[in-house]
């Protein structure tokens, strides 16, 4: 995949904490990607954060919508960092969900889209209404996603 990611830096790299610029007609944006570690049936998993930071509150955004028409570009970037935490963590799972339907509508869309390569190196798996983990489909409504490296 090679796609257009922008360049990222690790803000801390042993809290997982990476931040970027998305460049477009709304100016320049700051986002944050933040990987945070959790616990779920004796598998150690890290849970992927992500939105625009808000230097006023100094805090991070999962709902704004920024509209700076980079949005693959944007998801190239998050999917990369995937890539370094995986790296450094190759037993622990990526647990992903949008902070909206709409947004975790739009996470499986471009998973759908890149399956094929993203298949080569990942297993992914989608969790099902009923709560139940399947290999992800095509096709497919998922309420979440968990990532893991081959």
């Amino acid at each position: 995949m090679l796609l257009e990611k922008y360049e990222y830096k690790a803000e801390d790299s042993t809290l997982l904490q990476y931040s970027f610029e998305s460049t477009g007609p709304n100016g320049n944006i700051k986002k944050y990607i933040i990987y945070t570690y959790f616990k779920a049936n004796d598998k150690h998993h890290f849970n992927l954060g992500f939105g625009d930071w808000d230097e006023e509150q100094q805090t991070l955004s999962d709902l704004t919508v920024s509209n700076n028409s980079d949005r693959e570009k944007i998801l190239f970037t998050v999917a990369d960092t995937i890539f370094q935490v995986t790296d450094q963590y190759p037993n622990h799972k990526i647990y992903i969900e949008g902070s909206t339907l709409s947004r975790t509508r739009l996470y499986q869309m471009s998973i759908a889209f890149h399956l094929n390569e993203i298949n080569n190196l990942f297993v992914i798996e989608g969790q099902l209404n009923n709560y139940n983990w399947e290999t992800f489909n095509k096709g497919q409504n998922y309420r979440a996603f968990l990532v893991t490296r081959k």
